[in-house]
């Protein structure tokens, strides 16, 4: 079974629904660690740390973060106020980028570079959470402006981000699992995008890697991103909370349909 989805699965089973280990008591506690999961993730869709092809790499994580959070401040009532907050956290977040490039500059041990980039990403997380904005856009911002900073240190700063982003993202999955509402309307809705995806894939005869992302040999993504995706929205917008059951059962069954397939043909 694919990593992304046994977590998931796992989330599900330890949910109210579930074992009821994790209970929306939980959930809530966990509710700043899941923004700054989400900050990582967005920080290494910049970064490009996995396997991507060109297309998917250079262009379309991005645009979905983008569109995601342009998306959601859209269904709020006060759009504009939305956007002007969403703006002045993304002014936070390239403060942040520089100061921790300046820091880790200033510092040659591996150790305190490493404290100094780990602490932006706490940071940035608890921005994004503090201030009800997409974490993946303050992340993606961050990544964004080192980046356009002097490429010496770049490659620590995809180590440093790589060094948290397993545990993060395995939160991430867990805790989606756990909030997702099964019933058998999700379930059906489920099927049917997961039927209709992978029509839609036969169809284009494209071969993508769906190994995006590995960290440590252990494949975690495009499931997990689409989940990030969907857990960014739903933070900000309870009202999404509806389709998330949906998402976490048809990215399931679409990463082990094409994890099967893929095993047939190799």
């Amino acid at each position: 079974m694919r990593l992304a989805t046994l977590l998931l699965l796992t989330g599900i089973v330890l949910g109210p629904q579930g074992l009821a280990v994790l209970t929306p008591e939980v959930i809530e506690v966990v509710r700043p660690a899941v923004a700054v999961a989400l900050a990582v993730l967005g920080v290494t869709m910049v970064l490009g740390l996995g396997t991507y092809g060109s297309f998917w790499r250079a262009h379309l994580p991005s645009s979905l973060i983008l569109i995601g959070a342009l998306s959601v401040a859209l269904l709020h009532t006060d759009t504009i106020r939305t956007i002007v907050m969403t703006g002045q956290a993304a002014g936070i977040a390239v403060l942040l980028a520089a100061s921790g490039w300046m820091l880790s500059s200033a510092r040659s041990g591996q150790d305190e570079r490493r404290v100094f980039a780990i602490a932006v990403l706490l940071l940035l997380g608890g921005v994004a959470d503090y201030l009800s904005v997409s974490a993946l856009l303050l992340g993606w911002t961050a990544a964004t402006a080192w980046r356009l900073m002097p490429a010496t240190g770049l490659a620590d700063v995809r180590l440093d981000a790589a060094y948290v982003q397993q545990p993060t993202t395995a939160l991430l999955l867990v805790t989606a699992g756990a909030t997702a509402q099964v019933s058998w309307q999700s379930t059906l809705f489920a099927a049917i995008g997961c039927a209709v995806a992978l029509a839609a894939l036969a169809a284009l005869r494209r071969q993508w890697s769906f190994d995006a992302l590995s960290l440590n040999g252990v494949p975690v993504a495009p499931a997990a991103f689409t989940i990030a995706l969907v857990m960014d929205a739903v933070r900000l917008e309870p009202r999404l909370a509806v389709t998330l059951a949906a998402v976490v059962l048809g990215v399931s069954a679409f990463d082990l349909a094409t994890g099967l397939a893929r095993e047939r043909t190799a």
